[in-house]
């Protein structure tokens, strides 16, 4: 009798009280028409769901985070506040270079001035820039550079930028930050060894990018085999040179039929050197 009364209650409050039950969630806000919530995936992560590069950054110094927009397709981005919902900030990269593809990398604040820079790496060739939001005018550039992450390393109020840079024919991580006279300092850590990036985007449909990295000039193969352990495609197979590399996918075989959804493997062989990593066609 006392389960059947507490059951009878239970039903009475869903009925007569729905909103103090179900409705926990309410819409603040919806953004413009067709701008999208920007992720960035940085070399290494195998997690399609997760970003190593924060989509909040804090764009006019008040405390509170702004969300970053972008219109896919184009070189624009539209940072709002995170509380008012107003837009802040807006950077079209088309302005700087409108050949190449166009990623928002983060924030990266000054140990000097304390200012916020906004980070953009340009793909092909690559190269990154920082933008100051308030004068919109691009502050600092370093090419034939590919950033691996943006965090304070040091210890003091600002960031740093971990960078893997080509020079004088040798790849290197090097990390780049403000030192307490105010000059921009460079610490290179050690030469990297060839090199296999996690494909972008990653689950993908139709195609994708993969990125690689020789450290002299060789002879490279750089092929997809399905988890059966059969060749599906051969990207590359040819000398390169020192320095980054691209190449598209297009989700197609050897015979230009598309392939189905599922896990495949694309290895990097150069001399000696082999790497694997894992991507997903998803339909």
């Amino acid at each position: 009798m006392k389960i059947l009364k507490l059951r009878v209650f239970i039903l009475l409050l869903i009925v007569f009280f729905p909103c103090q039950i179900w409705a926990d969630f309410a819409l603040k806000w919806k953004g413009p028409e067709n701008l999208e919530i920007w992720r960035y995936y940085v070399d290494g992560d195998t997690n399609p769901y997760k970003s190593n590069i924060d989509t909040l950054c804090d764009v006019d110094g008040d405390g509170n985070p702004e969300i970053c927009l972008y219109l896919e397709g184009s070189g624009q981005f539209f940072f709002y506040d995170s509380k008012s919902f107003e837009e802040v900030w807006n950077f079209n990269s088309d302005s700087y270079n409108s050949n190449v593809s166009t990623r928002f990398c983060g924030f990266a604040r000054n140990e000097i001035t304390g200012k916020g820079h906004a980070i953009f790496w340009f793909e092909n060739p690559n190269s990154i820039i920082a933008v100051d939001p308030q004068s919109n005018n691009v502050v600092w550039e370093l090419t034939s550079s590919r950033l691996i992450g943006i965090c304070d390393i040091d210890g003091y109020s600002g960031d740093e930028l971990i960078i893997k840079r080509v020079q004088n024919n040798t790849i290197f991580t090097e990390i780049w930050g403000d030192d307490s006279s105010g000059q921009t300092k460079k610490e290179t850590l050690k030469p990297v060894p060839y090199n296999l990036s996690q494909n972008y985007p990653n689950p993908f449909n139709p195609d994708t990018t993969i990125h690689y990295d020789v450290q002299t000039d060789a002879e490279v193969a750089l092929t997809i085999y399905n988890t059966s352990g059969q060749l599906i495609k051969t990207l590359v197979d040819e000398k390169k040179l020192t320095g980054t590399h691209t190449v598209r996918w297009d989700g197609k075989n050897q015979a230009g039929v598309s392939v189905a959804t599922g896990v495949y493997f694309y290895q990097l062989q150069v001399d000696d050197f082999i790497s694997s990593k894992k991507m997903i066609m998803l339909k």
